[in-house]
């Protein structure tokens, strides 16, 4: 990666330097010491590169499933509205429905009423009728 790079270039520059001035046991000890702290970062970096790839692969695994999961979830939500707004239709029309029934039983009832007052009229006018026959008799 870019960080590599830029370490490996350090380490070019250091090895310009001590080649200028010419180089002593020390120095050799200082180099290999810094090649490796460089080699050991650039590594690390490497690795940390690698797992902020992961990281944004895993996030953009996990986007895609709560997308997956919210269009699930409003598409159910729709759904079920548009399923309530026909219950509620259907409950309208049944209580319109009931309402008239209700409204034809009353009248049937107030009908029942009239023609069972009728009857027992009539039933009083026979009897009437009949007391009156035996009392011509």
């Amino acid at each position: 990666g870019e960080g590599r790079q830029e370490l490996l270039a350090i380490i070019q520059d250091k090895d310009k330097v001590w080649r200028k001035r010419g180089r002593t046991s020390v120095d050799e000890r200082n180099e290999a010491h810094e090649k490796s702290f460089m080699e050991t970062s650039a590594a690390l970096h490497d690795q940390l590169t690698q797992m902020d790839r992961q990281i944004a692969t895993l996030n953009k695994q996990h986007d895609a499933q709560i997308n997956a999961l919210q269009q699930q979830h409003n598409k159910k939500v729709s759904e079920l509205s548009d399923e309530l707004m026909r219950v509620r239709e259907a409950e309208s029309t049944l209580a319109a429905q009931l309402t008239h029934t209700k409204q034809q039983l009353n009248h049937t009832h107030a009908k029942y009423e009239s023609v069972c007052v009728e009857v027992s009229r009539c039933r009083d006018d026979i009897k009437q009728r009949d007391a009156d026959m035996r009392t011509r008799e």
